[in-house]
């Protein structure tokens, strides 16, 4: 047994040693070294304009639907509004209609222009048309949001 314990010591500061290193070497750049920490500061980058064009829809918000593909936009909560408020997947059959014909339905428009998997972006590339009777209020990168004209 004690011998087993002797070749153990010199395994175990070969492991502490290579950790170490290991974790110099990844904290000498943790923005493209560890995964981790590169995701949260890619997606705090990338997620910016549309949570700053988020934050801006629920500080301006003077009532109204807000028609918005959710489950593309995390941050839909930034709105700070019931969300009740929003006509998204929640709403069903509503849903498909507002994309269809939006005037009848929603006040306000949130969409993430040339986002394929935004399906409100796409529905109104589509037919532009469904947007005249809106006007573009604020634009943030590929976030757009655009209310009715009264």
């Amino acid at each position: 047994m004690p011998a087993l314990r002797h070749r153990g010591r010199p395994i175990a500061l070969a492991l502490a040693l290579s950790l170490a290193l290991q974790t110099c070497f990844m904290l000498a750049e943790p923005f493209t070294r560890v995964a981790v920490i590169a995701e949260v500061h890619d997606q705090q980058s990338s997620f910016s304009d549309m949570r700053g064009t988020l934050t801006w829809l629920g500080a301006n918000y003077d009532g109204g639907k807000i028609l918005i593909d959710e489950s593309n936009n995390p941050f839909v909560l930034d709105l700070k509004l019931p969300l009740v408020d929003l006509v998204d997947y929640s709403a069903g059959a509503d849903f498909i209609d507002a994309r269809k014909s939006p005037a009848s339905h929603a006040r306000w428009i949130f969409l993430h222009e040339g986002e394929p998997a935004d399906v409100v972006a796409a529905s109104m590339a589509e037919d532009p048309a469904r947007l005249s009777s809106y006007s573009l209020v604020y634009s943030d990168g590929p976030y757009r949001v655009y209310r009715l004209v009264d």
